[in-house]
């Protein structure tokens, strides 16, 4: 069958590869590469243009995403890790040459840690607040901060702690810098007196996928702490000393982030971000969207390929996938998915097809470890996909 692009048939036909990163494992610009060279090898007697959008929604590769959308750059950055460990990190300026990207998997990512290594009760988003405070050291006013691919739980405490702010305990001593979420239910009061003055000069927007509130059933503790690291006991001491931040806070700013929808985003870092920064908060992916030219290449586009590490009812929840399918749908093009994990059927979505790289009788592990073989023997049962239908 021939695909017909505004009712008219073409020699050339497009395709689109918006792939999100495969957390730990592939990212965006490595499954554009490998997606491309398999379609290219399945299709040679007809004219094909690859376009590749690197994308992501807040977490694990937003700085790349926008960097690589709008003709930026990156600037290197000594910083602290996750656990008060100096580390090299880099952070993007936009093409505009005005507007910094932070992206929290840079300081925080859950990716840094060895299975050991992962308590959210000692991790800390200390880093993240070095990055600010560095691009603010370079002149730069405007901030996206991408909340995603954190292994923290604590309220943003310890960026909040880089920045100035001064944390003290019962005993009205300050708490120790990057203490991690244990330190949650010991706050008692909070000191703004040294806070970075030129914060009130700063506007930040955060970019983040997460609606969740701070805390609750359905807070950062419960929903997210689990997957990193936290046992049972952890996670309700977690969730119990976000309550007592969230008091706190309220007490002394009259700002309450309860229940905030976003305010759970990345370990709570969404509430810290509402309560003392100048910010608001958008979708990761609509926002990087507003930065392309997606919408406009759609016009003449046969096939978008998208996906993640794994598709599952979450993403439906206005994620990257979700939404690069939707405005797709919108022109009635076909959409291939790709994932590590299919838990949703197509339909759900709204894609055509969805290929699965896993092999589901290997351990997360070993398939994680294969994901560059198992993408590149995917890539070649997509191209025959689109060659049949060209």
């Amino acid at each position: 069958m021939s695909v017909y692009k505004n009712n008219h048939l073409s020699e050339e036909h497009k395709v689109i590869v918006a792939v999100d990163s495969f957390k730990g494992s592939l990212s965006s610009s490595e499954i554009f590469e490998i997606i491309s060279k398999g379609i290219e090898n399945q299709i040679k007697d007809k004219k094909i243009n690859i376009k590749k959008y690197s994308i992501a929604d807040g977490g694990e590769g937003t700085v790349e995403a926008f960097v690589e959308m709008t003709g930026g750059k990156y600037i290197d950055c000594e910083n602290c890790g996750p656990l008060m460990n100096k580390i090299h990190s880099k952070y993007g300026i936009l093409g505009d040459e005005k507007t910094v990207v932070i992206d929290m998997a840079s300081s925080c990512g859950l990716t840094m840690l060895s299975d050991d290594e992962k308590n959210p009760m000692n991790t800390t988003t200390f880093g993240v607040g070095e990055q600010i405070v560095d691009a603010m050291n370079k002149g730069y006013k405007n901030f996206i901060l991408g909340l995603g691919g954190a292994c923290t739980n604590d309220g943003g405490m310890g960026m909040l702690q880089a920045l100035g702010v001064v944390f003290s305990g019962e005993d009205n001593k300050p708490l120790c810098n990057g203490g991690g979420g244990k330190q949650l239910n010991a706050v008692r009061d909070i000191d703004l007196s040294c806070m970075d003055k030129r914060l009130s000069n700063c506007r930040f927007i955060i970019a983040s996928d997460v609606t969740n509130p701070l805390y609750g059933e359905n807070g950062a503790a419960y929903v997210y702490a689990p997957q990193k690291g936290a046992t049972p006991e952890m996670v309700i001491e977690l969730d119990n000393g976000l309550k007592n931040y969230s008091k706190v806070i309220k007490d002394k700013t009259g700002v309450d982030i309860s229940f905030v929808k976003g305010s759970g985003a990345a370990g709570g870092i969404g509430g810290g971000i509402i309560a003392f920064l100048n910010s608001e908060m958008q979708s990761g992916i609509e926002l990087l969207l507003l930065y392309s030219d997606y919408e406009k290449e759609l016009s003449d586009t046969d096939f978008v390929i998208t996906g993640e590490g794994k598709i599952d009812s979450q993403t439906l929840n206005g994620k990257a996938p979700y939404v690069i399918t939707k405005k797709a749908k919108e022109k009635n093009i076909c959409v291939i998915g790709v994932c590590g994990k299919k838990e949703i059927d197509e339909k759900d979505i709204g894609m055509d097809i969805i290929y699965e790289i896993s092999d589901n009788s290997l351990p997360l592990d070993v398939n994680m470890a294969n994901a560059k073989e198992n993408m590149r023997r995917t890539s070649l049962t997509i191209g025959k996909y689109i060659s049949e239908r060209i």
